[in-house]
């Protein structure tokens, strides 16, 4: 009798012993898994291109910004504003016109009209070239119209004379 009892013994610390094994492998099998997820997660993350914030600055209409050392560029006027304003409905969204020039030592040296189609929000950036190899591109300009607010509007561009180089590839240059 005391064979058997010794027998029933060993068996139920065998059983034991294989259920604490099975446990801890299930565990280990559930932290490597997991471990595996948050691996992923940061490789995953680390492949996403970051793109740099563009920094714009504010051309006042009527005034000159200093850009690429020797150039200058100038917001001469708003020759159109037919945008819808905001809290409007509009069978057109209407366009924005205005007129820059740029200079080169005090020299102008070119001069153009640009559209803003619509919400000028939703557009690219519009490039203009004032050299072969320097350009200013256009992102927007304000205040965008409301239709409390018709006349006397101070207008100002917002340029920059660098695009990062992710949008370089995908930019839409319109300039009429």
């Amino acid at each position: 009798m005391d064979e058997l009892k010794e027998v029933g013994i060993r068996i139920f610390f065998g059983m034991m012993y294989r259920i604490k094994i099975y446990s801890i492998f299930m565990a280990m099998k559930k932290m490597i898994l997991l471990i595996g997820i948050i691996g992923m997660s940061f490789s995953i993350q680390a492949q996403q291109k970051v793109t740099p914030p563009v920094i714009v600055k504010k051309l006042e209409m009527g005034k000159s910004l200093q850009v690429h050392e020797d150039f200058s560029f100038d917001f001469i006027k708003v020759t159109e504003d037919s945008r819808c304003p905001t809290g409007t409905e509009c069978v057109w969204a209407g366009q924005a016109k205005v007129v820059v020039m740029w200079c080169k030592d005090g020299k102008e040296i070119g001069q153009k009209e640009i559209t803003f189609k619509g919400n000028s929000l939703q557009n690219d950036p519009i490039e203009v070239a004032i050299a072969k190899t320097k350009s200013i591109f256009i992102y927007q300009l304000n205040p965008y119209p409301a239709s409390s607010e018709k006349e006397n509007l101070t207008y100002s561009l917002q340029v920059t004379e660098h695009l990062p180089k992710e949008k370089r590839e995908v930019k839409n240059i319109r300039t009429h």
